[in-house]
């Protein structure tokens, strides 16, 4: 459960701060209401590079790239 310190919430009353902090340990963002917690923000999950080139190119397309690649490392290009 994500819950602040009552001096915390006490000190960001006082500072006029909207009071929607991260928390250090989980990442997880914390709000004055305990029972209304702020959402987390949703992160987009890590491609590689290779997940980058399937989405610009089709199975067809990297068939015909490779055979050319191939095709210049036996010299027949």
């Amino acid at each position: 459960m994500r819950q602040r310190a009552p001096h915390q919430a006490e000190l960001l009353q006082r500072s006029g701060h909207p009071g929607d902090l991260g928390l250090p340990k989980c990442g997880l963002p914390a709000g004055p209401d305990q029972e209304n917690p702020p959402a987390a923000a949703s992160t987009a999950p890590y491609k590689t590079h290779l997940a980058y080139v399937r989405e610009r190119r089709s199975d067809e397309d990297g068939e015909i790239l490779l055979n050319e690649a191939l095709a210049k490392l036996r010299g027949e290009f």
